[in-house]
């Protein structure tokens, strides 16, 4: 299975798997919704494969529409969601917050590791094997701070 989103492809080789948790209450029904499964995407900087494991736990509260209320409004609050249904009924689809649950566990951006290089622009090199001898342009909107840059990496300092 592959999901595009946050403009990145993950890919679910094994699937994911889902348990709904359903208990009744005096005038909701709540659905508490684990999803677990492993993904790979690409590092958003050098495009190597990253494994990610997705283990979310999301509640739902299923709610039937007031009478005379036409709003068809869901409200979210923090890991809680109120989901108003339109009729009184014995089987609630979930389908929909499933797919929410799975999408919101997503990272937007996933890396291979935090100090991550990326891949060079010019050349394609991956930086966290090789340097090039690329020249890589500076945005003149940033030259000011390129002096700072440069004073940092003479005394010995992080950049």
């Amino acid at each position: 299975m592959e999901i595009f989103y946050w403009g990145q492809e993950y890919r679910f080789p094994e699937g994911f798997s889902v348990r709904a948790l359903v208990f009744r209450l005096d005038d909701a029904t709540q659905v508490d919704l684990h999803v677990e499964g492993a993904a790979y995407v690409p590092c958003a900087r050098c495009l190597r494969l990253v494994s990610l494991a997705i283990n979310e736990n999301f509640v739902y509260f299923y709610k039937l529409r007031p009478e005379g209320d036409q709003s068809e409004e869901e409200d979210d609050t923090d890991q809680e969601r109120f989901v108003i249904l339109r009729e009184t009924t014995d089987v609630i689809d979930i389908r929909e917050q499933v797919w929410e649950t799975l999408l919101e566990s997503l990272p937007a951006k996933a890396l291979c590791d935090e100090g991550c290089l990326g891949i060079c622009p010019r050349c394609g090199a991956d930086l966290n094997e090789r340097s090039c001898a690329c020249v890589r342009d500076m945005d003149p909107r940033l030259a000011a701070l390129f002096p700072l840059q440069e004073k940092n990496e003479t005394e010995g300092g992080e950049h």
